[in-house]
């Protein structure tokens, strides 16, 4: 097995006591490395990681569903922490000692800064024969939660909302109106209710916009996870004199873009003529308005109590809520993003440009090359390939070694020392029929007049049993 958890000697020493006692071992710690390099097999007797990159309190602790002797431990990493790889993991004790330790399939942990981030769930599963004597020790207020943590709380209290009911306090009207929308069934606004742009009219004004909506959405993220918990804690009903937005809800009410701190329509549209991204936000900050509305609406089939808080303000008398209570930008700090939005989107049509030119170049430069169906000597140039002597019309070097023995008998041959003759001047001057000449002497006789007086000759020889003999007629 190449991946594995198990308990270290002082694990399993831990775990045996807290069975014979009745104790438990409290677990509060989860710590990564990157095993120094190199995929580490765990060893029950370490008593820390090789390399240890990370230590931070452990968000859950559970025993498996299905498998009951199985522990699960979990931790988060943020995505604004990373730059390093994760090859092991180790579980520590409130004493702060090694409890279990395993390895893992390598991955990099990114870091934000370096272009890209993610958030990551370390999980490690721990087989024990008595799960009742492992338990959890956290501090909340260190701790992040796993998104099934939140989505089964969540639920919970979604259940204890749904079984309230209308005799629990006294309850507002059915026949209760908000922005012209009865109460008797639930309701839904939309961005056209509150005077605002749906999804849709903002995008089109916005389609060249890249950054402000990712800015602006983590902005309206945060205020409308405000929003949900504020509602789903509501376990009474508001009193019908009290007042939204400083309108009592005695009567029907509306709520109009400035009553909520928005621009409207008009005055959007004056906004985003300079720069294409400033609809995101107005859009962005409505639909979390909206969101916000229909949850607490969807909610209402009772009062709050009297000490209920929204966004950290009590509702033992009527609140004015501002753009800063919900995590909003004011108009101020809207205009300021604006003006940011039309650069970030100038530089983004450069940004654009200079691509659109690099796909023309690189288009162009396909153009010239060799195309995949291109032969040569018959073979396609859709892979890699290789020519031979036959395929060029040639021999082999076998072939030519068998022709050229054949014909010398596979012998061997060489030039023989040099010697020296004179050359007669104006006369013909004869050497032995076996000899070649290899060199000339050439003599400068002045007045440009050059002459031949002596020569290298030599003799070509064969190796004949040991012995190199001269090759005569």
């Amino acid at each position: 097995m190449k991946y594995f958890a198990l308990l270290t000697t002082y694990g399993e020493k831990v775990l045996a006591e807290a069975t014979a006692l009745g104790t438990k071992i409290e677990l509060t710690h989860m710590a990564v490395g990157d095993g120094g390099g190199s995929l580490p097999a765990p060893d029950t007797k370490q008593t820390k990681l090789i390399n240890e990159k990370r230590r931070a309190a452990i968000n859950t602790l559970f025993i498996d569903s299905i498998n009951t002797n199985q522990v699960i431990a979990e931790q988060v990493i943020p995505e604004n922490e990373g730059g390093w790889w994760i090859r092991e993991i180790g579980l520590f004790d409130k004493s702060g000692l090694l409890v279990a330790v395993a390895n893992c399939p390598e991955t990099y942990k990114p870091l934000l800064a370096e272009g890209s981030g993610r958030t990551q769930t370390i999980r490690m599963i721990l087989i024990v024969s008595h799960t009742e004597s492992v338990t959890l020790k956290i501090d909340p207020t260190v701790v992040l939660a796993t998104r099934q943590y939140v989505d089964d709380a969540i639920q919970v209290l979604d259940k204890r909302i749904t079984e309230l009911t209308a005799s629990d306090v006294g309850a507002v009207p059915i026949t209760r109106k908000v922005n012209n929308k009865q109460l008797n069934v639930d309701i839904t606004l939309n961005a056209g209710d509150v005077g605002a742009y749906t999804k849709a009219e903002t995008d089109t004004k916005v389609a060249d916009a890249k950054k402000a909506g990712t800015d602006a959405q983590t902005t309206a993220n945060s205020a409308n996870t405000a929003a949900t918990n504020a509602n789903n804690n509501a376990n009474g009903r508001v009193p019908s004199g009290r007042k939204v937005n400083n309108k009592a809800l005695s009567t029907d009410i509306s709520l109009t873009a400035g009553d909520v701190g928005a621009y409207t329509r008009a005055e959007t549209d004056t906004k985003v003529a300079d720069a294409k991204k400033a609809g995101t936000d107005a859009q962005t900050s409505a639909n979390s308005a909206n969101t916000a509305a229909t949850n607490a609406n969807n909610n209402a089939n009772g009062r709050v109590p009297s000490g209920r808080k929204v966004n950290n303000k009590a509702l033992s008398a009527d609140i004015s809520l501002t753009a800063g209570d919900v995590g909003a930008y004011t108009k101020a700090e809207t205009d300021t993003k604006v003006a940011d939005a039309k650069k970030a989107g100038t530089n983004a049509q450069t940004t654009a440009n200079n691509a659109n030119t690099a796909a023309t170049n690189a288009n162009n430069n396909a153009n010239g090359r060799v195309p995949s169906g291109r032969k040569v000597n018959s073979k396609a140039l859709s892979a890699d390939i290789s020519l031979n002597a036959g395929d060029v019309g040639a021999y082999t070097k076998a072939e030519v070694d068998s022709k050229i023995g054949g014909t010398l008998g596979n012998k061997s041959f060489r030039i023989s020392a040099y010697t020296e003759v004179p050359v007669n001047i104006s006369a013909w001057t004869s050497f032995p029929m076996h000899q070649f000449i290899v060199g000339l002497y050439r003599v400068n006789a002045g007045s440009q007049d050059t002459y031949i007086n002596k020569a290298r000759v030599a003799t070509l020889q064969i190796l004949v049993n040991g012995a190199w003999l001269n090759v005569t007629n």
